[in-house]
């Protein structure tokens, strides 16, 4: 037997999937309590003993291991670029897409207000974009002079104008600060270069975050890989547009609701369907991910209660008013290690998550806006990507697949004929992420794309 190990070592839990490569079947898949906050063998030590008992110790130690992370608030990353709607969308996006967590980002020449914020926000790598090839130096140059004189000892990654590269580099460097020069991440106006961005932080992050969450600590046992969310997105890639032998299920969503935040992913172009649309903004990667740190239903309850209001969170949850002052109760004193016990918190979490799935995938869809052109008459502006046609969602993190009815917390990613502007999935099939493997699958894609694919035809199911 053929066996692989892919573990994503989170800040909540350690999770484990056994994939049997021949059978291409799950042999086995465990989840215990992180340990990274103290020491990440311990946790490690205590997966492995758990994944013996489904299979044997020796399966289990001379199974090849690979690894994913999102420890310790996963891949804390600011960007700083030269205008919003441009360099510093098209780094954010590439962020996003390599797994980082965006906590902020600075447009044009950064003052003092910018260096206290930044140095306020602890981010774990800065990206510094700015400039076309061949177009404004001065911004990105000005820019790397000031982070020189910061104390900031994060890596900097720079992915701006080829032009001030070397001049940003060497500014840098001369301070003592950490540099990784890669490909510009906008070289064209309107054009996105997402990928050599994405592979540099994806290195970076194995290369010096992992020994700053203590993850290298076990690198004689695993390989680490990647973020635990750029691990996702490479499953969604594969189970979107599959491999060259298998077709995949076509353009889908893939919703991950979790503690902390929750992430959104989409698989398709969301280029406008109707004739009088025109479209707006940076081009969408084919591959898009989107995080909202603000929607975990642990962490953010509170957040998300003052986002919907209480009213609608009554709505959502299927209670009466007279609960009003028992949710914001239990809104605020949720400790965010504890899973709901009584059928009433059940109850609350279900209308936390549908509140999420909401709000994170209208902020993940495009939208229209309708306009007068002269000469054109109405005419809608499309700014994002057009999901309407999209086939498939497929729900995951625990509030969804625990929940006792998934479908009615997925449904809220559905087209709403109340805000027609919003570009959401018009008649999708639901599935479901039962045993949470979208991860381990990404994982196993780097290497054996079929199987993956295989793996998850057989392990996603079916929501009625």
């Amino acid at each position: 037997m053929s066996i692989m190990l892919l573990i994503d070592f989170g800040s909540t839990f350690t999770k484990g999937v056994m994939i049997d490569l021949a059978g291409e079947e799950i042999v086995a898949h465990s989840s215990v309590p992180s340990t990274v906050d103290r020491d990440v063998r311990l946790g490690l030590a205590e997966l492995l003993v758990e994944l013996s008992g489904q299979t044997s110790p020796r399966i289990v130690e001379n199974a090849p291991k690979l690894a994913c992370s999102s420890a310790a608030g996963g891949l804390r990353m600011v960007v700083i670029g030269l205008v919003p709607e441009l360099t510093v969308d098209a780094g954010r996006k590439a962020a996003c897409n390599a797994g980082a967590k965006v906590i902020g980002s600075i447009a044009g020449v950064m003052d003092d207000f910018d260096l206290i914020r930044l140095a306020a926000l602890k981010p774990d790598l800065i990206l510094l974009s700015g400039g076309t090839d061949g177009g404004n130096k001065e911004v990105i140059i000005s820019n790397a002079e000031l982070l020189a004189g910061t104390q900031i000892k994060v890596p900097i990654i720079i992915a701006g104008n080829k032009n001030a590269a070397r001049e940003c580099r060497g500014t840098l460097e001369k301070s003592g600060k950490e540099v990784v020069v890669t490909e510009n991440v906008m070289p064209d106006v309107n054009r996105l270069h997402i990928e050599p961005v994405r592979e540099t932080i994806r290195r970076v992050f194995i290369d010096r975050i992992a020994k700053a969450k203590g993850i290298d600590t076990v690198q004689n046992q695993v390989a680490l890989l990647m973020p635990t969310p750029n691990a996702v997105l490479q499953a969604v890639a594969i189970l979107a547009q599959g491999t060259p032998e298998e077709e995949g299920l076509g353009e889908l969503l893939v919703i991950d609701v979790g503690g902390a935040t929750t992430d959104v992913y989409s698989a398709g172009a969301g280029m406008p369907t109707m004739t009088n649309v025109i479209l707006k903004g940076l081009p969408e990667p084919l591959v898009k991910r989107t995080v909202e740190g603000d929607l975990g239903v642990r962490h953010n309850a509170v957040s998300i209660l003052e986002l919907v209001g209480t009213a609608q969170l009554l709505r959502d949850a299927g209670l009466p008013s007279a609960d009003e002052k028992r949710v914001v109760e239990y809104c605020q004193t949720l400790p965010p290690e504890q899973l709901p016990r009584e059928a009433w918190e059940i109850v609350v979490d279900k209308g936390l998550a549908k509140a999420a799935v909401r709000l994170g995938v209208e902020r993940h869809a495009g939208s229209l806006k309708l306009a007068y052109i002269p000469g054109a008459g109405e005419t809608f502006i499309q700014t994002g990507k057009d999901l309407r046609g999209l086939k498939t969602i497929i729900g995951t993190g625990g509030p969804v697949i625990f929940a006792k009815e998934p479908r009615a917390i997925l449904n809220e990613a559905v087209f709403d004929p109340r805000t027609p502007h919003l570009l959401k999935p018009v008649q999708p099939l639901f599935m479901l992420d039962k045993r949470y493997i979208l991860y381990a699958l990404g994982l196993l894609s780097v290497q054996y794309p079929r199987q993956a694919l295989h793996v998850a035809k057989k392990n996603l199911s079916n929501i009625p």
